[in-house]
This record gives structure tokens, C-alpha cells and sequence, in this order.
């Protein structure tokens, strides 16, 4: 009887062990539009600079076999390199995993695609459908940016100057032949302004150009509006850009 408790008491004092062992303190950071990127140092020594109208989840201190983290919004992360420990970025249907690198995702939920970047290194990237089924696997190179279709689910690949990815870090959005849909879907995040586009056949236009974080509304509306092709309108505090 006493070897039977004794028995018991080392298996729970094990449970128990376990337990504290996998607790994890969770942060959260939330950013604001028209605000510097946030930079945050994970206790692996990593660095994610996280732009406007982003969440990231982190816990305070790694304890599993991999160094995972949530990603809701656009982040540059700067892994420190763990041939033991794989870094995971969990991003809306997307999932990237790599030992070591410095890459950029633009990953909102609310978009219907998800943009990813490799500055140095390799990584692998998941994608899944809305069952969380995997649709697609790859590894990515230097150089390469990888647009993921959420409401397809197809991928595409193209070789790029990764550092115009990234312009952002200095408060400049860039776009090259970028519909206007595109282009008023990221400056509603970034820099707070709602758009209202009145003519469908205008938000497939295509145009090249760059914003800034401190242009005003009306700065913004006036490149916009370059060609003279709309007539904007504020109406509380929303942008319509309206046929003329």
C-alpha cells in the first residue's frame, strides 16, 4: 500500500511537472494606422518590426520544440537562427517555418491575399483552405515573393528587389501596377483612411507610385486623382472617389 501511494504521489508530482513545464505567458501587441513600425525583441533574441493596424501574439519566453508566433498585419522578422528549434509564423490560412532568416509578410486577415518576401535564407511556406486543409507546400529562396489567392487558393511566385517590400519601414507604400483596389486596401490600414470606389470598372485600373505615412487625406486624394479621373469627396471622414 505504501509503495502504491508512493507510486501515485511520483506520478502526479510528474503530471504536475509537465504541466508547468508547457504553460506559456502569452503578449499581445496591437498597432495603430499612421504610427512608426514597432519593434519587438522575442526572447530568442529575434526581431519583428510589426507596421500599422497589425496584431502579433508571442509568448514571453519560447518553451516548446518550436518558436511559434501569430500573425494578424504586416511584419519584417529578423529570425535568430535555431538548427534545433523551427521559428513558425502563423498568418490567416498561411504558415511559414524557418530555422534562421529575414523575411516580410503582409498578412492581413481581411485581404483576400497574402504576401510573403524572403530577404536571406530559406523558408517553408504552407498554405491551407477555409477547412485548414493544406493546399500547397514550397520552399522559398532569396529574392522571391510569394502571393497566396485565399479565395482561389493558388500561388504564384516572382523573382523581386526585395527591399521595395519593405519600404514601408520608412513610411513610404509602394506600388507597381497595382490595381486601385489593391492600393486603397493597404492605405486603409496603414494610414487610417476609408475609401469608397463608386465604378467597379475602376478598381481594376492599374498604377504605379508611392504614398507616404505623413501625406494628409488630401495629399493622398490628390495622387489619387493624378489624371483627374475622379471626383473626390470627403464625407465623414471617407474618401469616395466618384466618376466624373
Amino acid at each position: 500500500l505504501v509503495a502504491a501511494v508512493a507510486l501515485v504521489l511520483i506520478i502526479s508530482g510528474i503530471f504536475l511537472f509537465i504541466n508547468r513545464q508547457e504553460e506559456v505567458t502569452w503578449t499581445e501587441v496591437r498597432t495603430t494606422p499612421r504610427r512608426s513600425p514597432r519593434s519587438i525583441v522575442l526572447s530568442d533574441g529575434s526581431t519583428i518590426l510589426l507596421n500599422a493596424s497589425s496584431w502579433l501574439k508571442y509568448p514571453e519566453k519560447f518553451t516548446g520544440k518550436n518558436r511559434e508566433v501569430y500573425l494578424d498585419g504586416e511584419a519584417l522578422f529578423t529570425v535568430a537562427r535555431n538548427e534545433r528549434r523551427s521559428f513558425i509564423v502563423h498568418t490567416d490560412r498561411q504558415e511559414i517555418q524557418v530555422l534562421g532568416t529575414q523575411f516580410n509578410v503582409q498578412g492581413y486577415s481581411s485581404d483576400p491575399r497574402t504576401i510573403t518576401t524572403l530577404i536571406t535564407g530559406k523558408v517553408k511556406l504552407a498554405t491551407y483552405d477555409n477547412n485548414h486543409q493544406a493546399k500547397n507546400g514550397m520552399m522559398m529562396h532569396p529574392n522571391q515573393q510569394v502571393f497566396f489567392d485565399k479565395r482561389s487558393n493558388e500561388v504564384s511566385v516572382s523573382e523581386i528587389d526585395p527591399s521595395d517590400a519593405v519600404t514601408w519601414i520608412k513610411g513610404v507604400y509602394s506600388f507597381r501596377d497595382a490595381s486601385l483596389d489593391e492600393i486603397t486596401r493597404r492605405l486603409e490600414k496603414v494610414l487610417g483612411i476609408s475609401f469608397v470606389i463608386t465604378d467597379d470598372a475602376d478598381r481594376i485600373e492599374k498604377y504605379t507610385g508611392k504614398f507616404f505615412s505623413h501625406q494628409s487625406s488630401q495629399e493622398i486624394a490628390a495622387v489619387l486623382n493624378f489624371k483627374g479621373q475622379f471626383r473626390p469627396e470627403f464625407r465623414n471622414d471617407t474618401l469616395f472617389l466618384l466618376k466624373k
